[in-house]
């Protein structure tokens, strides 16, 4: 019966604070405070050896991809490698100064990565007696470390409460993960290295999703873009696969659809803009005058312009059908959204200051800054009416703007997550918001606004992750896509019914 105790292993006199099978799953290693590893039968439940080569406490152990090797990780700054068959010891790999909390093997064995106390995570080329380092990063009491099953990134888990993504062959910096309540304990991949899950001190468990998502004018087209530095085009009817579109060496971050629908554009943390034939799937041009990442991209209302943010502080306008750069604005701080207004006269910005800039979206001149979130400002968007520019930020508020006045005219107490996603009805009179854990659903004709409903989460199915979906609305009914196209659930706004 699951849950039921099959045998306990006796053999350490120490606390255990970390187990590992081996791929088949014919063996079992144990790491303990009592300095030592112990080899077990899983099946059997027999102890096969003990491993001591440690000189203080054991905190992680991991087997190779192949079940031939076993390395753990040491509160004696060191890292042991261990045949697996025989529990002998093989080499000894001094690569920190302080306690070694996590190591990892990559999917094919040739890479060992650990994190310590010493706020390092180290990565390198695994020999059968030695590591030859690649890279060294320096961070926060670095507390879990894990290689992607595709071998593509690394991700480490701090003290600092933030993730960090790292590209697993050359060292580069892909990501860091903010948002997170506590101190990680423990991250790791899903199967498909579509996910990152990680585990913090307070309890709380997070998923992250690697794809960024935009749907067609036309409901058709559904494009996604991911770690994996490609682009992907999907028949929203049938949901099939139409084209992978490659021109990026690093994470997609941001697509979108010019409004007539003809073209793609696509941000990435290579620091370029790319502008694809959404018919053909055919590669246009490389926009380039970022100096960092690129996070957000959005196209006028007319087409006639396309606006992108980076982490370098500056907002880009460009002409997308000359591929002409037009303006650079600067922001004073990292943008993490952009957004035409409706009569394509106005842009806005979200940043890492806690503010909202407001540009002219002709020539890129600073027309207002607004003040009202305690916390980054991570989304912005303006109602279809123009009346309305709203705001989401990680101190887990949305602030609604006159968009005249320039006024906060309500702040929204969503709950105690960060918010990931907002959407108008096509009428801009509902507002909806999308966090880890909800989806709700404002009605901005009352005053102030009213919450509709937020009863969709109650009816996706346990496997679906609100992170995964995409919100759209269609008249009074909000429907959620996976990020294949496919509808997953619809919630009607006026009696908050959910269909599946």
């Amino acid at each position: 019966m699951l849950g039921t105790c099959i045998v306990t292993l006796q053999g350490h006199s120490g606390a255990v604070s970390s187990v590992a099978f081996s791929p088949d799953g014919s063996r079992l290693a144990s790491a303990s405070h009592d300095h030592t590893l112990c080899l077990w039968d899983p099946m059997l439940g027999m102890h096969i050896a003990t491993l001591q080569g440690h000189s203080e406490s054991v905190s992680s152990v991991a087997f190779s991809p192949d079940g031939l090797q076993l390395v753990s990780g040491s509160d004696d700054h060191t890292l042991c490698l261990w045949d697996a068959i025989s529990g002998a010891h093989a080499a000894t790999l001094t690569s920190h100064s302080k306690d070694v909390t996590s190591v990892a093997f990559s999917s094919d064995g040739l890479h060992l990565a650990s994190g310590s106390h010493d706020e390092t995570v180290c990565c390198g080329m695994l020999y059968w007696v030695c590591a030859l380092q690649l890279f060294r990063a320096i961070l926060v009491f670095v507390v879990s470390v894990a290689f992607s099953p595709n071998g593509s990134w690394l991700a480490s888990g701090s003290w600092d409460e933030t993730i960090c993504v790292w590209d697993a062959m050359s060292g580069t910096h892909i990501a860091t993960l903010h948002g997170l309540s506590d101190a990680v304990n423990s991250v790791t991949f899903s199967p498909d290295s579509l996910w990152l899950a990680s585990g913090t001190q307070d309890g709380a468990l997070c998923l992250w999703n690697s794809i960024s998502l935009a749907l067609s004018p036309d409901g058709l087209l559904l494009a996604s873009g991911s770690h994996d530095h490609t682009l992907h085009l999907w028949d929203v009817i049938s949901g099939a696969h139409i084209a992978t579109l490659e021109g990026h060496s690093g994470q997609v971050t941001s697509v979108a659809f010019s409004p007539d629908g003809a073209q793609l554009a696509s941000g990435s943390y290579d620091n370029a803009v790319c502008l694809w034939d959404a018919k053909s799937a055919r590669h246009i041009t490389t926009l380039l005058g970022h100096h960092h990442e690129v996070t957000s991209v959005a196209f006028s209302p007319d087409g006639l312009r396309l606006a992108s943010g980076s982490t370098d502080r500056n907002l880009c306008l460009w002409d997308p059908i000359l591929g002409a750069h037009i303006a650079t604005s600067y922001c004073s701080n990292l943008v993490k959204s952009v957004a035409f207004s409706p009569n394509g006269l106005q842009l806005a910005s979200g940043s890492y200051g806690k503010t909202v800039y407001l540009l002219d979206a002709m020539s890129g001149a600073h027309i207002a800054t607004l003040h009202g979130h305690s916390d980054w400002v991570t989304l912005v968007a303006f109602s279809p009416n123009g009346l309305w520019l709203v705001s989401g930020s990680f101190d887990h508020t949305v602030c609604i703007w006159d968009a005249i006045s320039r006024v906060c005219i309500a702040t929204l107490n969503v709950d105690s997550w960060n918010i990931l996603d907002l959407a108008f009805s096509f009428d801009g009179h509902t507002l909806i918001s999308q966090t880890s854990t909800n989806t709700f659903a404002w009605d901005l004709t009352s005053q102030p606004p009213q919450l509709v409903s937020s009863s969709i989460l109650e009816a996706l199915p346990p496997t679906i992750s609100l992170s995964s979906l995409m919100w759209c609305m269609v008249g009074r009914w909000i429907q959620a896509l996976d990020s294949e196209g496919h509808p997953v659930a619809q919630l009607q706004l006026d009696v908050g019914m959910v269909m599946l």
